[in-house]
């Protein structure tokens, strides 16, 4: 074979090299696990539960037989939360450290859950008078009793059960007049019980001297509250039966002799000039009738 021909075989494979064309491979696609669709679950069919069930479970999850909620100022946006330092949860201030002004907000036992009622609007309308219904109210004064019966304003006709803890110096007697006014709306309450901070703290002269100058001081400020439920249900004698003395409420939660800074269930011997008086809560009714003429 001759120098020339190899070159010319040489350039005549180049050639062909160049024009044949290169099979294309094709790529497999890549499978991506992260946007892989996981199956389909079906949400379990809560509200095709049969009524009396979804009862039982609201009431679980929304109402405390045991103890109350404490009710406070509304500082914060929220006003529902759960108790975070106490087993029972009612407080996260303890009595001694009241006086400091720290707030309390809703302050629930650990078992309660409210945010039940942000799944769906049904749900919300259908358990959400049973926390009104079925929980004690303590209010820790007329300020905070004023402020969330104006913003709770389409609930108070559930509400049943309510405790004034104390009157302190930010209630003026137009507040808790006012508070007294808002409670009128209460259609289906069944107990105001009235705390031994409460009867020593209502304003005016001589404030606990007597159980008269207390039913005199009281009825200052509740007057429109006693007028309308004597009203309503016929007669003064209804009004003085919602009316209740701490230990004397036969259902009364077991918050307040916890809570409150005099033990409640010592009874009315507690505040100063009633101390010698056992027959104070009828001269307390009595004096209080008396000034309903």
């Amino acid at each position: 074979m001759t120098a020339t021909k190899k070159v010319k075989d040489t350039e005549l494979l180049t050639k062909v090299r160049k024009t044949t064309k290169t099979p294309i491979r094709k790529k497999e696609a890549k499978v991506n696990t992260r946007t892989k669709k996981s199956p389909n679950k079906t949400p379990f069919p809560f509200l095709k539960l049969p009524g009396e069930i979804r009862n039982s479970i609201y009431e679980y999850a929304l109402v405390d037989p045991k103890y109350a909620i404490a009710i406070d100022g509304p500082g914060e946006r929220l006003l529902l939360k759960r108790g975070d330092k106490h087993a029972n949860g009612y407080s996260t201030t303890d009595a001694k450290n009241y006086t400091k002004g720290r707030p309390l907000k809703w302050a629930l036992n650990y078992r309660l859950c409210p945010q039940f009622l942000r799944v769906c609007r049904q749900i919300h309308i259908e358990a959400a008078p049973m926390l009104y219904a079925g929980n004690h109210f303590l209010f820790l004064d007329t300020f905070a009793m004023n402020n969330f019966l104006a913003r709770y304003q389409g609930m108070i006709h559930h509400i049943r059960r309510v405790s004034l803890f104390y009157i302190g110096s930010r209630n003026s007697i137009s507040t808790t007049r006012s508070a007294f006014a808002k409670l009128i709306d209460a259609i289906n309450l069944e107990a105001l019980v009235l705390e031994i901070g409460f009867l020593r703290s209502l304003p005016r002269r001589s404030w606990y001297q007597n159980a008269f100058i207390a039913a005199e001081n009281f009825y200052h400020v509740a007057h429109p509250w006693l007028w309308a439920i004597a009203g309503r249900k016929g007669g003064k004698s209804t009004a003085l039966d919602l009316i209740f003395f701490p230990g004397t409420y036969p259902d009364e939660t077991q918050e307040t002799p916890s809570f409150a800074r005099y033990p409640a269930r010592s009874g009315l011997s507690w505040i100063p000039g009633w101390i010698n008086d056992p027959d104070s809560e009828r001269q307390f009714r009595t004096r209080l009738k008396r000034l309903m003429k």
